[in-house]
């Protein structure tokens, strides 16, 4: 620990998205993040949360003790139009007054990473989804978009001091590029390690977690869900996420969900929020998560750590979280006739939940823990010391 406070800049996008929210809402993992800075307390790190918005939001000053927020308001054509050079200038400015002793950049997805790039200061960057392996799996809608984004981001990882690897799939996929790299996997936000309600539904539940999407293979679950039905099993399934990109995949999700309704075995839920997402989890026995890529898999060490069973794919960082934990059941990717006869064997002998898997989740995912070695990777590789 230093002898003075660590300066942080954090730059992360705000997903409120015209949600009429009072405060600035950041994804599952840099929000896991943030409370376990705030856990650390303003004598160890202040940060600096920056966030870029084409609309003027509710901005506290402060978030916690030693988070402060700083909200830039720019038009919609300064973004990925002129290759996010309006959130660069913007931050560049802005950090000549904060000063931080590092930046961190959340994400390729959008502005942050080529903000970080280039803001002139020691930067770090946090891949959550490495795009150029996300496109080769799934179309995302607009196409031209998503392409130009990748290729920024694939332009900002060699000009960031070095990137942190949340799981051993990322650090294969970025190591020839990064100037160094740091394996830290992402926090689980604390409310998930709150002690469990025992509320599970008398019939086997199961969960299906993630935006709609080519990659996360809802479709193909569906189908699967739709077998199991049909060979008489009693269970029912839950679908949360957003359906938001109207491409031809997420219209037959639409199509086929409103049909599985319809025969009582299967819903969709839309996009929840933690303490509604926390209760379902409560009520439900397993997460079926299936994707043909995944850079670490939040949602699986989130439902472990609510005690659920798990039925996955064994791609990307899913393996660094669940090759550990006793009882869990990996697929390879397309093997969805496995899938089913080992949903069909796990219904006829209980529907068995994992609750020794909570401990394991809370000593690895822990914030404050997560937050200590953040800031270990600052302290060593600025000139902090």
């Amino acid at each position: 620990m230093l002898n003075k406070p660590l300066r942080l800049a954090f730059l992360v996008v705000d997903d409120r998205f015209g949600r009429p929210l009072p405060r600035p809402s950041f994804g599952a993992a840099p929000t896991a993040l943030l409370q376990g800075f705030k856990e650390l307390g303003q004598d160890w790190i202040h940060v600096h949360v920056i966030s870029c918005v084409e609309h003027c939001l509710p901005a506290p000053e402060k978030l916690e003790e030693n988070i402060w927020y700083h909200q830039i308001v720019l038009p919609h054509w300064r973004f990925l139009r002129t290759l996010h050079s309006g959130p660069v200038m913007r931050i560049r400015k802005l950090l000549k007054l904060i000063q931080p002793d590092i930046v961190h950049s959340q994400g390729t997805e959008r502005w942050c990473a080529v903000s970080g790039a280039l803001s002139g200061f020691p930067a770090v960057l946090t891949i959550h989804g490495h795009l150029k392996l996300i496109l080769k799996v799934s179309r995302m809608r607009p196409n031209f978009y998503w392409k130009l984004q990748m290729l920024l981001g694939e332009f900002a990882i060699p000009r960031h001091m070095g990137v942190v690897c949340i799981s051993r799939h990322v650090e294969h996929s970025v190591h020839k590029q990064a100037k160094q790299h740091w394996l830290i996997p992402n926090a689980v936000r604390q409310p998930f390690f709150a002690p469990a309600e025992n509320t599970a539904s008398s019939k086997p539940r199961l969960l299906v977690i993630g935006t709609i999407t080519e990659n996360k293979q809802q479709c193909e679950i569906l189908d699967c869900f739709k077998r199991i039905h049909n060979r008489g099993l009693d269970f029912e399934a839950m679908f949360i996420g957003d359906n938001g990109n109207f491409g031809k995949y997420q219209t037959q999700f639409g199509t086929e969900i409103v049909s599985a309704e319809k025969a009582g075995f299967a819903r969709f839920l839309g996009r929840l929020e933690i303490d509604e997402l926390i209760t379902l989890m409560d009520s439900s026995h397993a997460l079926v998560h299936f994707p043909k890529e995944e850079a670490f898999g939040l949602v699986v060490a989130e439902s472990l750590a609510r005690g659920l069973m798990l039925f996955a794919s064994s791609v990307g960082g899913i393996r660094d979280i669940a090759g550990g934990i006793d009882g869990v059941k990996l697929f390879s990717v397309n093997d969805f006739c496995q899938l089913e006869e080992t949903i069909i064997s796990w219904i006829q002998s209980g529907a068995v939940k994992l609750p020794n898997a909570c401990p394991v989740i809370s000593r690895l995912y822990a914030p404050a823990s997560i937050a200590v070695q953040h800031c270990d990777v600052y302290e060593k590789h600025t000139q902090l010391t």
